[in-house]
C-alpha cells in the first residue's frame, strides 16, 4: 500500500536525481535492476520518489581514486 503523501516524480527530475537518461533507465527496468514507472494517467508515467531514493542509496560506494598528478596539477594537496 503506497503512503498518502507519496510523492511521484516525472522524467526529468528522474534523470536529475540518478544521471541516467531516459534509454538507460527504461533498460534497467526491463533487466529489474532500477524501480518501474508507474501510470500517472493514461499516457504520463512517473516513478515513485521514495522508489527512486530507495535505488541510489543502494548503489555501491566508488573506491575511485583520482591520480595525485590530476589533484596536485588542481593544487589540491593529498
Amino acid at each position: 500500500m503506497m503512503n498518502p503523501i507519496e510523492r511521484m516524480i516525472r522524467e526529468d527530475e528522474c534523470r536529475r536525481m540518478t544521471g541516467l537518461g531516459r534509454t538507460k533507465r527504461w533498460q534497467m527496468e526491463r533487466a529489474g535492476t532500477f524501480p518501474k514507472r508507474r501510470m500517472i494517467s493514461n499516457k504520463i508515467s512517473g516513478y515513485l520518489e521514495s522508489e527512486v531514493l530507495d535505488w541510489i542509496h543502494s548503489r555501491p560506494v566508488s573506491d575511485y581514486r583520482a591520480p595525485k598528478d590530476a589533484l596536485s596539477a588542481r593544487g589540491i594537496a593529498s
